[in-house]
């Protein structure tokens, strides 16, 4: 079992999982010497902010944990956390992402200036410009005189392209 992947009903002889709080606990004491607590919260939070809990002395995301207790299958693609929290996985704040989609949903960029993603000013041409990234490249929306325009055109192509209402 150790090789192999974790199995929906192993999960759940593991642990409880409150889709509510997105919280595993344990259901059986673990560990060397029972370190790990039945009833004690499940998981690490990894320095990239995501939890991790080890079964079998394998590493599994925590919010891909949740999907295959919800849902019956263990992701193969990205599990995106709709609110930017990496450690909130409520299954609610969950969905099923391309990578492609997964990455349309992070915080602007610490350059951004215009403060909206996908929108930028064009000083040579006195105007705003509305452009998204899509399978590994920059497409060109449009220029527009209002920014609310551009902000409006951003957001309008994304639900196209991406299935996906940006924050």
């Amino acid at each position: 079992m150790a090789n192999s992947l974790i199995t929906q009903m192993r999960l759940k002889e593991l642990f409880n999982y409150c889709a509510d709080t997105g919280v595993f606990t344990r259901k059986i004491s673990v560990g060397r010497h029972g370190r790990h607590k039945k009833g004690t919260l499940a998981g690490t939070k990894s320095r990239f902010g995501y939890m991790i809990i080890s079964i079998n002395s394998k590493r599994y995301m925590a919010h891909k944990l949740a999907w295959l207790y919800v849902y019956g299958e263990l992701p193969k693609n990205d599990v995106d956390h709709i609110n930017r929290i990496k450690h909130d996985n409520r299954i609610s704040n969950l969905r099923l992402a391309s990578r492609s989609q997964n990455m349309q949903n992070v915080a602007k960029h610490k350059h951004n200036s215009s403060g909206q993603k996908g929108v930028s000013w064009m000083p040579s041409r006195n105007k705003w410009r509305a452009y998204i990234n899509y399978n590994y490249k920059q497409l060109h929306i449009g220029t527009f005189d209002k920014f609310e325009d551009a902000v409006a055109a951003y957001k309008s192509m994304a639900i196209k392209v991406h299935n996906f209402i940006p924050q």
